[in-house]
């Protein structure tokens, strides 16, 4: 006889296979991929001058096509750098700014973070850099 032959084994099985599928449910929809779209640009840090900060979109959620870097506030002495782009096209969620790219002035930056959801969705989220001298 087939353990599937009879009702205990069948509901039994049924049991296991729904549990399988919550699971497995709730695993896909915690690494970031479906779910609601939402922007996470990370903690507000602080580094030195001269040193290059890690910027970490990979706490937002949702089917995420892209992750867009600009800066939207900056220091009173580098005004001309409000609206530049850090990243524009990208799929990774982090990426530490280049050497050519050092915040080398002091004070706060903030940079904010767009990601676009697969269906066209936009979202934005803001990360502050304080850069001090020491």
């Amino acid at each position: 006889m087939n353990m599937f032959e009879t009702p205990s084994h069948r509901r039994r099985l049924v049991g296991v296979l729904a549990a399988s599928a919550l699971f497995l449910g709730a695993c896909s929809s915690s690494d970031g991929g479906g779910g609601e779209l939402t922007a996470n640009a990370g903690d507000d840090t602080t580094v030195v001058a001269g040193e290059a900060p890690l910027f970490d979109g990979c706490d937002s959620t949702g089917d995420i096509v892209n992750f867009q870097w600009q800066i939207v506030g900056t220091p009173e002495a580098n005004a001309d750098d409000e609206g530049k782009f850090l990243r524009i096209e990208s799929s990774d969620c982090s990426f530490t700014l280049e050497n050519v790219m050092e915040v080398d002035e002091v004070g706060l930056w903030t940079i904010e973070l767009s990601i676009e959801g697969e269906d066209g969705t936009v979202l934005t989220d803001t990360v502050d850099v304080d850069v001090t001298d020491s």
